[in-house]
């Protein structure tokens, strides 16, 4: 929940810059005490948790719908937020897929 946050924070503060981040690119929220960011930089929280994010190109189709193919949309990405941390020898991860839009149309 919190790199959600994170993500819509970056995307309400400028679309531009949210939407120019790299396809296909994981990428760790960040806070620098005065705003949020994406690096690519390994990002622990806690001592443990290594949350990531994917931004993807979203699609439409012709009732405007989303769909997995169709025309691209601009405004709207799809996000994959996954979480990482060792536990007991091994790698837990958690996943979760949503979309953004650009809600203030910048």
């Amino acid at each position: 929940e919190e790199t959600y946050e994170a993500i819509k924070i970056m995307r309400d503060t400028s679309w531009p810059a949210f939407a120019g981040l790299a396809l296909d690119q994981e990428y760790a929220p960040y806070f620098d005490g005065t705003a949020w960011g994406a690096t690519a930089d390994d990002i622990v929280i806690d001592g443990t948790f290594r949350p990531r994010f994917i931004l993807h190109e979203a699609f439409r189709d012709g009732f405007d719908n989303i769909a997995s193919v169709g025309s691209n949309d601009p405004d709207t990405r799809r996000v994959d937020i996954i979480v990482r941390w060792e536990e007991r020898g091994g790698t837990k991860t958690v996943e979760s897929a949503s979309f953004v839009t650009n809600l203030f149309d910048e």
